[in-house]
C-alpha cells in the first residue's frame, strides 16, 4: 500500500526489471504482459496522486477565459465572472459535499473530470487562491517506463 500511496517508483522499478529480464530471455509474450501491468499500475498511481492532491488542496480558485471556478473538496463548488472580490463571491454561492476521510464515488468521479479539465486547459489557467496544499509527490510524475517503443 505504501508503494501506491507514497512513492510507486519502487514497485514500477521492480516491474521494469522483470520485464527487461523476460525480454532478455526472449520471453516476449510474458514481458509484454508485465509491461501492460506496469503501465496500468503507473496510470493508477498517477490518478491516485492527482486525486489526493486535488482533495488535499481543500479549496482553490482558478480563472480560465475570464471565468472563475471555486473547486472545493474535489468538486466544482461555484463559478462566475472573474474580477472584484471573486473569492468572497464564489464562497457565498458555493455548494459542495464535505469530504471527511471518505471519498464517495460521485466525488471521485467529479474530481477525475476536474483533473482531466485542468490537464487539458493548464496553459490558460491562472491560480488565484489555494486554501490547502496542492502538490504532487515527485514519484507520481508519469514516465515512459512501460511505453511501447
Amino acid at each position: 500500500v505504501a508503494g501506491m500511496v507514497c512513492d510507486p517508483s519502487g514497485l514500477l522499478l521492480a516491474l521494469e526489471r522483470r520485464m527487461t529480464a523476460l525480454a532478455d530471455a526472449h520471453r516476449f509474450e510474458e514481458a509484454a504482459e508485465v509491461r501492460e501491468r506496469g503501465a496500468l499500475l503507473a496510470r493508477a498511481a498517477l490518478a491516485f496522486a492527482e486525486t489526493t492532491a486535488l482533495l488535499d488542496a481543500a479549496e482553490f480558485v482558478i480563472v480560465h477565459e475570464e471565468r472563475a471556478y471555486l473547486i472545493r473538496d474535489g468538486q466544482l463548488a461555484a463559478a462566475g465572472p472573474a474580477g472584484g472580490d471573486v473569492l468572497a463571491r464564489l464562497r457565498a454561492s458555493a455548494r459542495s459535499c464535505p469530504v471527511h476521510g471518505f471519498w464517495a464515488p460521485d466525488v471521485l468521479a467529479e474530481a477525475r473530470v476536474i483533473i482531466s479539465w485542468l490537464r487539458r486547459n493548464a496553459a490558460g489557467l491562472r491560480l488565484i487562491h489555494v486554501g490547502g496544499t496542492w502538490a504532487l509527490p515527485p514519484g507520481a510524475r508519469p514516465n515512459d517506463r512501460f511505453r511501447v517503443k
